[in-house]
Parts: structure tokens; sequence; C-alpha cells
């Protein structure tokens, strides 16, 4: 194909190549794919670049429609990577490959029938996509995500749509075409979609990398909550208003001399996945450091967080450890407090929903201790159990 973009395509493709693999080697798996579509796609690009002897032979040709049926592989599989589901439409993608290149053998090397090579190559690439697009309509959290999937929708229905066209022009007896308009379309629009294609690509990844570090920075690897950092932004972007529940595990130093250091991060783990599957929408949780976990409740009153600290409460002592090798009930203590009128800063709230906290391990740990201006113990009928409230001065 003799046009301005015959050394173009192969060109920045190959340096799309070493870009994502540069990619896949510091930071994301998935960049592999891209990188393996690309070189795959600038092989099959520089095809006509070879001898006419070699790239109109029948092997030639075969190995030209292989070339782009491996990089539609390789982009479909980045895309499946980028949005987390990376076995998703395996088979049938595999399977659209397989039977592209037998249709295409049979074109080249059957009854020799050019509208059938050119059609099934550009259409089954297309076809490659179509699941793929499937799956990335649910997945689409970021802006740069819907940018991608609206270039891949453009890339297949180019791709299908131009080997619809190419049958019907090489039907009508136009055959010129493929030495002519055919090449120079192919090329310069293969040239335009890839190039903004690779660079989305390349964009969603790396801000899904940035995205990957920031979340890290506000999360407790352990847990999977929020870390101090993180619950302290996550309180601050809300109104001072509601409810805070400060707990931690009762005798926890216990529990790592006597079953280790692994076992007491197992029971962490297992306290945390009651607090998070127990957690109402709009809660926020975090571990906020060793064995103490918060809790902010928007919105919400002392009644409201004391019913959720006992529910917290009773499922962590009704938990079966044996598995992490721990034989005996462990328990945890929870502290309450409500946004008061006075309160300038969430470190008020906090600091009495650990007063009361401190109030439930002196009462003898294993219950909630609610925080309130005034002072008895009384029996909450909603909370099923006796709750102790914490005089402390306003």
């Amino acid at each position: 194909m003799d046009s301005p973009f015959a050394f173009l395509l192969p060109a920045y493709m190959a340096i799309f190549t070493i870009v994502f693999g540069l990619v896949w080697r510091w930071y994301r798996r998935g960049a592999f794919w891209w990188a393996f579509g690309f070189l795959w796609g600038a092989i099959g690009f520089a095809m006509p670049l070879l001898p006419d002897r070699v790239q109109h032979a029948p092997f030639g040709c075969l190995a030209a429609d292989g070339c782009f049926v491996l990089a539609f592989l390789g982009y479909s599989q980045g895309l499946l990577h980028h949005i987390g589901k990376p076995h998703r439409h395996r088979i049938v993608r595999l399977a659209t490959a397989a039977a592209t290149m037998a249709l295409c053998g049979y074109a080249i090397y059957g009854p020799r029938n050019p509208p059938l090579e050119y059609v099934t190559s550009d259409i089954s690439c297309g076809l490659i996509l179509a699941p793929v697009l499937i799956a990335m309509r649910r997945r689409m959290t970021l802006k740069i995500d819907r940018v991608l999937f609206a270039i891949t929708a453009l890339v297949a229905l180019e791709t299908a749509g131009r080997g619809v066209f190419v049958t019907l022009v090489l039907l009508a007896g136009h055959r010129e075409y493929l030495q002519t308009i055919y090449g120079f379309e192919m090329q310069s629009v293969a040239a335009i979609l890839g190039m903004v294609w690779g660079l989305a690509a390349l964009a969603a990844i790396l801000l899904d990398v940035l995205a990957g570090y920031a979340r890290d920075a506000i999360t407790d690897p352990l847990s999977g909550l929020l870390n101090r950092r993180g619950f302290e932004q996550a309180v601050t972007a809300v109104p001072l208003d509601g409810c805070m529940i400060i707990g931690d595990i009762d005798h926890f130093k216990r529990v790592n001399d006597r079953f280790g250091h692994l076992a007491g991060d197992g029971v962490i783990a297992g306290l945390a996945a009651i607090i998070a599957t127990a957690l109402p929408p709009g809660g926020i949780a975090a571990r906020t450091g060793g064995e103490e976990f918060a809790i902010f409740l928007p919105g919400a009153s002392a009644a409201d967080g004391a019913r959720l600290a006992t529910s917290i409460r009773e499922y962590f002592a009704a938990a079966d450890w044996r598995e992490i090798g721990i034989a005996t009930p462990l328990t945890a203590s929870f502290g309450v407090a409500a946004i008061q009128a006075g309160d300038r800063s969430f470190q008020d709230v906090t600091a009495r929903a650990d007063t009361a906290l401190y109030a439930a391990k002196d009462a003898g740990r294993n219950r909630i201790v609610t925080h309130e201006p005034q002072s008895g113990v009384r029996f909450v009928p909603e909370v099923g159990f006796p709750v102790l409230l914490a005089a402390v001065a306003s």
C-alpha cells in the first residue's frame, strides 16, 4: 500500500509497544496486553513494506490477517484487565479468532476469494471487541473510562463497517479499490483512531495507577478499612452532625502473646469484616491504629450508634476463631458519643467517645458505653443491652 501512513503506522505502534511495555514493567499487568496488541499491529501494518512476492504470497496474506487478529486479542485483553475482568469472554474471543483464521485460510488457499478474506478479517476484529464493550459498560467509574469506551466502540464499528463496505465494493466489481481507496482509508483511519485509542488507554492506566496510590495512602492494608488519615479526610468532608463510635479488642495483647501476631492480624481482619458488613450506607469506618477502630454515622443519634455497636459486639463475641488457631472467645468494647451543639470539630466528639470507651473497659469490658450529658445506668430497649452512660462535664 503506497500511502504516507505506510511508515507512520508501524513506527508509532512500535513506540506504543515500548511505552506500554515500560508501564507494564513498572505499574500494571494489563499494560502488557496493550504492548502485545500494538506489537502485532505494528508487524501487521509493516507487511506492505515487504517485497511484493512476500506480502502478496498466500503465507504473507494469512500472516497479515493473523497479526491483526492477535493485535485485537491483545487490545481486548488489555481492556478487560483495566476493568478488573481479565477472564471475561475469553472463550468467545478465542473462538472468534480461530474461526477468523480458518475462514481467511480457506479464502487464501482455497478458491481465491479476496472479498471473503477482507470481510472476515475486518468484521471479526470488530467482533472481538463486542463482548468487551458489553463488559465495559458496567465498569466505567472515571471519565477516562467513558472516553476509552467510546473510542473502543468507534474502533469496533469502523473495523466491522469497513469489512461490510469493502465486501459491497468488491462484489460490485470495483477491485481497484483494493490498491487505492481501501489502502489509504485503512491506514489513515487506523493511524488516527489507533493513536487516540492508545493515548486514551495509556491515560486510563496511568490515572488508575494514581488512583491506586491515592487509595493506598488512605487505606489500612490489613483491615481493608480506612486508616487514620483516610478517616480524618472522610469525616471532615461531611457535616458536623452524627454519632462517633470508638472500639477496640479486649485484652488484645494477650492474643498476640499467646497465639502469635499472625493470629492477631486475623482477629483484626475479622472484626474489620464484621464492621464493614454491619456499616449502614453513608457510614465511615476505619482502623485508626493497633486494635482500635472508629466509626462515624452522619446524621445518627447516640441510640443509633449504640444499636450498631451492639450488633458488632455481639457478632464479634460469637465468632469462631479456631481456623486461625484461637480456641477461646474474644470480645470488644465500644464507646459512643453524638455531636453536641457546642462541638467545633470532630475531635470534640471523638474525645467523648474515647472517654466512653475507657469507661466501658473500666466497667468490665465486652460492653457499650454511651457518653451523654447525664449519669447513671439505664437499659435501652432498642439496643437490648445495658448501656452505661459516662458522665463527663461538657
